[in-house]
């Protein structure tokens, strides 16, 4: 969140709509996003999608992800900010329920099992069966609800539309059709993150795949433990 900060406040004024510097804050804004902030829980389980998956499921849950971050960034902008936890318990209890619904979340990618190759068959990681894959809504819906989850998506959006908002001159407008700018190249860079992992997957043999959910599950646990201990009990207790 603090380097979001710094990265908007070292950029140009933008604030004239539609003018060179108001794309390239956009896009610029928007390449940083995804490449040093969104590298938590939400990447964790994108890159785990498109390696079981495929492509499109992947793509779907980036798509979940994304629409959750419009929501809230419409949210703060129609609001202008108001949107906040009554008190500061109901913050702290908030962060302590999603680190515990993030810590289940790496505890079932921890144990999900591989299935072993059959001898004489191409290896594949996951079933080739229209029917085994889930339809494509309940990958979005998992990117939706893991975002929703994620308390410092909010924090950072807050915080991120107040910035924006008032390098605009309070132009709710203007501030809109700049996230517009920003999540469509959030958007395009998570694909592109969901190719490349879809495209490696041939390289993960069963082994392989056990060895990378145990490590992902374990990041996800790890997310989550600090979200309950770090970031709510400690400071509730203190």
């Amino acid at each position: 969140m603090n380097e979001a900060s710094t990265f908007l406040n070292y950029m140009p004024a933008f604030s004239q709509v539609g003018s060179l510097a108001f794309v390239l804050v956009a896009v610029g804004f928007g390449l940083f996003l995804s490449l040093c902030i969104n590298m938590g829980p939400s990447f964790i389980n994108l890159l785990q999608t498109s390696i079981h998956r495929g492509f499109r499921p992947a793509a779907w849950f980036a798509f979940g992800v994304v629409v959750n971050d419009a929501s809230v960034i419409c949210l703060c902008i129609l609001t202008s900010i108001q949107v906040v936890m009554t008190t500061h318990n109901e913050l702290l209890m908030f962060i302590i329920a999603a680190g515990v619904l993030l810590f289940l979340f790496g505890l079932s990618t921890f144990k999900r099992e591989v299935k072993e190759p059959v001898p004489n068959e191409s290896v594949e990681l996951e079933s080739s069966s229209e029917n085994d894959i889930p339809r494509w809504y309940v990958f979005f819906a998992k990117g939706f609800v893991l975002n929703l989850l994620n308390p410092f998506a909010w924090l950072f959006w807050f915080s991120t539309v107040a910035i924006v908002s008032g390098n605009m001159g309070g132009n709710k407008l203007a501030t809109l059709i700049f996230f517009a700018i920003v999540l469509g190249c959030c958007l395009a860079m998570e694909c592109l993150k969901a190719y490349g992992a879809a495209f490696f997957k041939r390289f993960f043999n069963p082994r392989r795949v056990k060895v990378l959910n145990r490590v992902l599950g374990l990041l996800l646990m790890a997310f989550g433990v600090y979200f309950v201990f770090v970031k709510g009990l400690i400071p509730m207790i203190w």
